[in-house]
């Protein structure tokens, strides 16, 4: 009876494709919306260096938002509609190569800049065509490539580079990070602010 009454709650449950957290910016006047993806799977506000991050960074002025999507990046615009611009998104893994490609097609608004941690597709031909998407966005790129990075996302490392050198891009960086993301989460933390500082004093 218990588990019958227990499905029957699951079923009346409504299903959310998008999960959000919000984290205010602390101080007056917002620089912005830093949104900061989860991995495939994960819930919001998970991860060690990701939860680092979205804590710190409203002690700098910015907005933080932890976003998981659950079918796809598609519901992202809406959801992300009413957010202080300018936007800067932060993701990883497979989550950030399905991003690129989704903002390369046109199913995705562009942000004023991306921050990678070793990005991939899933499948060879998939991932042989990440680095000149990446590349023809066009918008400030922070790529980070780590040791922990998976195999998918260190073979495109050095084409993802070349790529952004041939569409000479100024607003492209490349960073090699010595440890995993986890391992030295207040330095990666401290490194991205510094790179969104950078961006809103560029020009662009």
């Amino acid at each position: 009876m218990f588990r019958c009454l227990f499905l029957l709650l699951l079923i009346a449950l409504p299903c959310h494709a998008i999960e959000r957290k919000a984290f205010p910016a602390e101080a007056p006047g917002s620089k912005g919306t830093v949104i900061v993806l989860a991995d495939a799977g994960a819930v919001v506000d998970s991860g060690h260096w990701q939860r680092t991050l979205l804590r710190t960074l409203p002690r700098h002025g910015w907005r933080a938002l932890s976003v998981a999507q659950y079918d796809g990046l598609s519901s992202l615009p809406e959801a992300l509609q009413s957010e202080p611009e300018p936007h800067y998104w932060v993701v990883s893994g497979a989550t950030a190569g399905e991003a690129v490609n989704a903002m390369a097609t046109q199913q995705l608004p562009l942000p004023a800049g991306l921050v990678v941690l070793g990005p991939f597709r899933q499948t060879p031909a998939e991932n042989d065509a990440l680095p000149a998407q990446l590349a023809e966005l066009g918008i400030a790129v922070l790529d980070m490539s780590g040791p922990g990075d998976h195999p998918l996302a260190q073979a495109t490392t050095e084409a993802r580079q070349q790529a952004n050198r041939r569409t000479a891009n100024p607003h492209y960086r490349a960073m090699d990070w010595a440890l995993d993301w986890d391992q030295s989460a207040d330095t990666l933390a401290q490194r991205i602010r510094g790179w969104l500082k950078q961006q809103k004093t560029s020009p662009q």
